[in-house]
């Protein structure tokens, strides 16, 4: 009779139950994805030789690990909130407290069941779809890989399952611990908030400082290094804090001393209801905030690194290709290729010099890569032609040095004049420049290249834009995917905090909306006034948030020298959907429960 009571009582919480397995399911199948894409031997070997991408989804794994400690015990402790009128009920009924504990756990065990199941098959599938994405990506064969992989899925059960069973241990202890008048007055019990004005301005402008600390550490990390992001961590996660403590609270109270604002329509009671729950929202609101940072940073860091694979690699060369000596096979490649510029040097070695001849670099002359604070830049050498010096020993001579190292790097240079170019006695050879108008499409023609090269110099390692290029897909790529997965883990995780804190507090809402309601106002006003408290609650942390990104993204700059807020409306539109679904799906609920029900015809 419990049995069917609990599964009767967990049918009439369906949708805050569906919300809470969609975050479950989401985090269980990106934990099982990542440990497999980290685990897997023949993926790493099959896809690139480097340890870097398994080291980055371990990484992914264990930050999400630690969001989703957070999340289950708060979603629990959520769920227990809800349903405790209901136990309380049951125990009036007759029901033993121990009786209604043990059906509890075996309710959590049977959710961790249904949630392991199903997003370990999510996982699966996700993991066979990145594993496929990132071979694309890296131009290499699929090897073994084996999605439902036996090591990483024992971890992410055994993960889960303790997860679960401390949860419900958790839900147990605390319920033996309520009375049953507790039980029944579910979450009627407020906090009355008394704001000290001396104390807020304390509070307030520590939560200036501590934050200004925090952004300075990250918009200066090339100076403060490993050392500023642990402050900056630190010193913005308690400046969040005290900002919702503090601030939040101030500004409600100053919105009510505005008559404009106040005196309309029934403000007075929004701002009432804000300020009334204000203390105890704000643990809430600094987890979120930290989270939506968490998410929209990290898929805005996912696109930057995108982005920056081809601008990394063009800082070790200006040239798209340069072939010394092309083949019959490699000028064929070169002639499909769709390029901006085309340039022959002409070269003759003698000794342990090359000399290069005068004419070909005053007619194109070459590019280089100049370093400053923004990263590389492509130039034209301007520097005059100084003939019969030595481009290795001549210091005035920089640009030129810097130009033409990337055409001969094995012997000294030397440039000559037609006249002393002939006088030489040996066999005149060239080196083959260009620049392309798309180096991604050209990337077949290129990787082609390279492997000609390969073959004609074995065991001579390749320094190419192309190889530079791929190096740099296979060490980014599981950043890119990493980001991208850990920011829709973290806003879905996110979202649903917020959501079931507000929904926990709905049902001592009732009366007050009740009684407004019976005094005459319309049904319609209350809607109105239910909407601007939530928007107040859901644009606060989203707000403060996109701060954090904005400014955030700077200690980037100190790893990358390039354009670190390439395409961030991105991410911030991604937020914003998810973000909107979960605050009108919020609406829907809280309403719902709150706002008296229609009789006869509507007000």
């Amino acid at each position: 009779m419990l049995l069917k009571l609990s599964l009767s009582g967990m049918k009439s919480k369906r949708k805050e139950y569906i919300i809470l397995f969609m975050g479950l399911i989401m985090s269980i199948a990106i934990f099982y994805m990542f440990e497999t894409l980290a685990i897997d031997k023949s993926f790493l070997e099959g896809s690139t030789p480097y340890e870097f991408m398994g080291i980055v989804f371990h990484a992914g794994t264990v930050l999400l690990a630690i969001i989703t400690v957070v999340y289950i015990l708060y979603a629990n402790a959520f769920l227990l909130t809800l349903r405790q009128k209901e136990y309380g009920m049951y125990m009036m009924l007759g029901a033993k407290k121990n009786k209604i504990a043990q059906f509890m756990f075996i309710e959590t065990i049977v959710i961790a069941a249904i949630t392991l199941v199903v997003g370990i098959l999510i996982g699966t599938g996700l993991a066979k779809g990145v594993s496929t994405l990132l071979m694309s990506r890296l131009g290499l064969e699929g090897g073994n890989f084996e999605a439902l992989y036996p090591q990483s899925l024992l971890i992410t059960v055994l993960f889960f399952i303790v997860l679960f069973v401390i949860a419900g241990i958790i839900n147990v202890i605390k319920l033996t611990r309520l009375t049953v008048l507790q039980l029944l007055n579910g979450t009627e019990t407020s906090e009355r908030v008394v704001i000290s004005t001396s104390k807020k301005v304390i509070e307030g402008l520590l939560a200036i400082i501590l934050l200004a600390i925090g952004y300075y550490c990250m918009i200066d990390l090339k100076k403060l290094q490993v050392a500023g992001m642990f402050i900056a961590l630190v010193t913005i996660s308690l400046g969040t804090y005290f900002f919702f403590k503090t601030l939040l609270p101030l500004l409600i109270v100053r919105l009510q001393k505005t008559p404009h604002f106040n005196d309309r329509n029934i403000n007075r009671f929004t701002l009432a209801q804000l300020r009334f729950r204000v203390s105890d929202l704000t643990k809430v609101l600094s987890l979120v905030t930290m989270l939506i940072a968490l998410a929209v940073g990290s898929m805005a860091v996912a696109l930057v690194f995108n982005n920056n694979m081809l601008e990394a690699s063009s800082a070790t060369t200006a040239y798209d290709s340069i072939i010394k000596n092309p083949t019959v096979a490699e000028k064929n490649i070169l002639a499909k290729m769709d390029t901006t510029e085309k340039a022959i040097y002409r070269f003759k070695n003698k000794g342990e010099i090359s000399y290069f001849l005068q004419s070909d670099l005053e007619k194109t002359p070459l590019n280089y890569s100049k370093y400053d604070e923004n990263g590389a830049e492509v130039l034209k050498v301007k520097q005059k032609i100084k003939t019969n010096r030595s481009l290795y020993e001549d210091d005035s001579m920089s640009e030129w040095s810097n130009a033409i190292s990337q055409l001969e790097t094995e012997r000294e240079v030397k440039i000559i004049a037609q006249r002393d170019f002939d006088k030489i006695n040996s066999k005149t050879e060239n080196v083959v420049t260009t620049v392309l108008k798309d180096f991604t499409a050209n990337s077949k023609e290129l990787a082609a290249l390279d492997k000609i090269t390969a073959d004609r110099y074995p065991g001579k390692e390749i320094y190419s834009k192309y190889s530079a290029y791929n190096m740099m897909r296979g060490m980014f790529s599981g950043i890119i995917f990493m980001g991208l997965f850990l920011g829709f883990a973290f806003l879905a995780m996110m979202a649903s905090c917020l959501m079931f804190k507000i929904l926990v507090g709905a049902p001592s809402d009732i009366k007050r909306y009740d009684m407004l309601y019976k005094i005459g106002v319309k049904r319609k006003l209350l809607f109105k006034s239910l909407n601007y408290e939530l928007v107040l609650i859901f644009i606060f942390p989203a707000l403060l948030a996109s701060v954090h990104v904005l400014v955030g993204m700077k200690m980037f700059e100190f790893f990358l020298s390039l354009n670190v807020y390439f395409k961030i409306w991105i991410p911030f539109a991604i937020f914003i959907v998810i973000y909107g679904i979960y605050y009108l799906i919020t609406v829907s609920l809280y309403q719902n429960v709150v706002l008296p029900k229609k009789k006869g015809k509507s007000n």
